[in-house]
């Protein structure tokens, strides 16, 4: 979530800068910052992406042991607190 915040504040950022007018020493304007804004965005997710690639890793090779009395409890309370309609069949 505060990715995403993060991004969107720097969306929000560079659609300012780019309703910002020409002069003499940015004929552009500040198009660029746009460019700017997603390559940094861009960055972010894979720096993101290869952090969660490498806990995968680190799990895949020495598994956490499942414990079963509170798995039993999310799954039992999980219908109740998420507005689910159990049917019987």
């Amino acid at each position: 979530m505060l990715t995403d915040l993060a991004a969107l504040g720097l969306a929000l950022f560079a659609a300012r800068q780019a309703h910002r007018l020409a002069d003499q020493a940015r004929t552009y304007a500040y198009h660029r910052t746009g460019i700017l804004v997603a390559l940094l965005n861009a960055s972010a997710l894979i720096v993101i992406a290869l952090s969660i690639a490498v806990e995968a890793y680190s799990r895949a090779l020495h598994p956490l042991a499942v414990q079963p009395l509170p798995m039993l409890a999310a799954t039992t309370i999980q219908p109740e607190t998420t507005g689910c309609v159990t049917t019987d069949l």
